[in-house]
C-alpha cells in the first residue's frame, strides 16, 4: 500500500515539474501547483515518517522549481512593461521589525506563546505560503533561518514554497485548502472567520513620486488627501493642475498614477485610509508588487504610487517620499496617531493546521524578535506598539 502511495506522489511531482518548466502564464503555473498539492496531500496525511523520507528530497526539488518558475513569471514583461524597466529590476529584500511576544485570542482567552529559549523540535512535512508580496522577502529570509536551525539540530530541513500573489489571493487559497499559510496585509475577509490570525507586525506605507516633478535639490513633497483623491480618481491628469502646487513648470508632465492589483492588501489599505473608501480610477496602471511600485516610479517621469515605507526608504535617488496632509510617514507618526496609512501584517492558518505549519509559526516570532533593534528594518511596529486608539481607527474586518 505504501509503495503505491509513494508512486502516486512521484507521478504527481513529475507532472508538476513538467508543467512548471513549460509554464508561460500564471494560470499554467497554477496547474503545476495543483499537481504539487495533490502530492503533498498524500505526503502529509497518508505517509508515516519513514515513508516520507523516501520522497522528501524529490519534493524539495520540485518546490524549488515551482518557486523559480513563479519568480520568472513575475519578472516577465507584461503588456505595459517597457524594456528599460525590465533592465532596472533588481533583487532586494525587506524584513520586518520584531514581535517580542504573540497574543493569540481563541474563544475569548488570551494565550502567550513562548518565544525565548524554547527547545527546538524538528517536524516533518513541507510548508506552502501564499499571499502578500510585501511579506514574501521576509518569509524567504525566515525560512532560510528555519532550515539552518534544522540542520544545526541534526534534522532534515523542511521544504518551503513561498509565492507572492497578493493578500486576498493568499487568503482565498488558504481557505480553499490550497496552501498552508496565508500572508496578508489585511484582516481575513467576511466568511473566513474560521482562519486563525497571527499578527506579526504593523506596516507603515508611503506614497512615492518620481523626483522629476520636484524642484532641483528637493527630495520631499507634501500632498493633501484631497489632492491624492483627485489623482487616483482621474480628476487630475497633469501635475500643473493641482491646486496650490508650488513645484516647477510641469505643463508637459502628466500624472502617471500607478496602483496595485485588485487583490492587493496594500491597495485596500490605500483606498480605505487615504482615499477614504473611494475606488481607484479605471485605467490606472496596476503593478504586481510593492517592489515593482518602487521600480516603476523610479523609471517613469511623472509617476506616483504607494508601497511599504521600508521599500520607499531604499528607493534610490529617483524616488521621493510624500508627506500626506503635512505628516511624514514614520513609526513615530503612526504611534502618535497622526498618520493613518498603515495596517497590520498577518500570517493566517487553518484551525487544524499541520504540525510543521504550527512549528514554523512559532519560529517566526522567535526569528523576527532578533531583528527588533536592527535599523535596516524601518517602517514596522510590533503588536505591542499598536495602541487601542490606533486599532480603533482600523477595522478588524475588511
Amino acid at each position: 500500500m505504501a509503495s503505491g502511495k509513494i508512486a502516486m506522489i512521484q507521478l504527481s511531482l513529475q507532472e508538476a515539474e513538467m508543467l512548471s518548466k513549460q509554464a508561460a502564464s500564471e494560470q499554467q503555473w497554477q496547474h503545476a501547483h495543483e499537481r504539487y498539492r495533490d502530492a503533498m496531500n498524500i505526503y502529509n496525511h497518508e505517509l508515516d515518517e519513514q515513508e516520507r523520507a523516501v520522497v522528501q528530497e524529490r519534493i524539495l526539488q520540485v518546490q524549488e522549481g515551482l518557486s523559480q518558475t513563479h519568480d520568472r513569471l513575475q519578472a516577465a514583461p507584461g503588456p505595459r512593461r517597457a524594456p528599460s524597466f525590465l533592465l532596472r529590476r533588481s533583487s532586494w529584500m525587506v524584513a520586518i521589525l520584531a514581535v517580542l511576544v504573540l497574543f493569540v485570542v481563541s474563544s475569548g482567552v488570551v494565550y502567550l506563546v513562548q518565544t525565548a529559549n524554547a527547545a527546538f523540535h524538528c517536524t516533518t512535512g513541507s510548508i506552502d505560503i501564499e499571499g502578500s508580496t510585501a511579506l514574501k522577502p521576509l518569509l524567504t529570509d525566515i525560512s532560510a533561518d528555519y532550515k539552518a536551525e534544522y540542520r544545526k539540530n541534526g534534522c532534515s530541513a523542511p521544504g518551503f514554497t513561498i509565492v507572492g500573489n497578493a493578500s486576498i489571493t493568499g487568503l482565498n487559497r488558504l481557505e480553499s485548502g490550497q496552501s498552508d499559510i496565508g500572508a496578508s496585509d489585511i484582516f481575513a475577509l467576511p466568511g473566513q472567520e474560521d482562519l486563525q490570525d497571527h499578527q506579526i507586525a504593523a506596516t507603515v506605507f508611503a506614497v512615492i513620486v518620481n523626483t522629476a516633478i520636484l524642484p532641483t535639490g528637493t527630495h520631499t513633497l507634501n500632498l493633501s488627501s484631497a489632492q491624492l483623491r483627485a489623482i487616483y480618481t482621474g480628476q487630475c491628469t497633469n501635475w500643473s493642475q493641482l491646486p496650490g502646487w508650488q513645484g516647477p513648470n510641469l505643463a508637459n508632465i502628466p500624472v502617471v498614477p500607478l496602483g496595485r492589483t485588485a487583490n492587493s492588501g496594500t491597495r485596500y489599505t490605500f483606498q480605505q485610509y487615504v482615499l477614504k473608501g473611494l475606488q481607484t480610477t479605471i485605467g490606472t496602471e496596476d503593478v504586481a508588487s510593492s517592489q515593482d511600485a518602487v521600480l516603476e516610479v523610479a523609471a517613469t517621469q511623472g509617476a506616483i504610487s504607494y508601497t511599504t515605507l521600508d521599500k520607499a526608504l531604499h528607493g534610490g535617488p529617483n524616488v521621493a517620499i510624500v508627506a500626506i496632509d503635512g505628516v511624514v510617514p514614520s513609526r513615530a507618526s503612526v504611534i502618535n496617531n497622526q498618520y493613518n496609512f498603515w495596517n497590520i501584517e498577518h500570517l493566517y492558518t487553518r484551525a487544524k493546521s499541520s504540525a510543521a505549519t504550527q512549528a514554523f509559526i512559532r519560529y517566526v516570532f522567535q526569528d523576527v524578535s532578533k531583528r527588533a533593534h536592527d535599523t535596516q528594518y524601518q517602517g514596522y511596529l510590533t503588536p505591542n506598539e499598536v495602541t487601542p486608539q490606533m486599532k480603533a481607527s482600523h477595522p478588524q474586518r475588511t
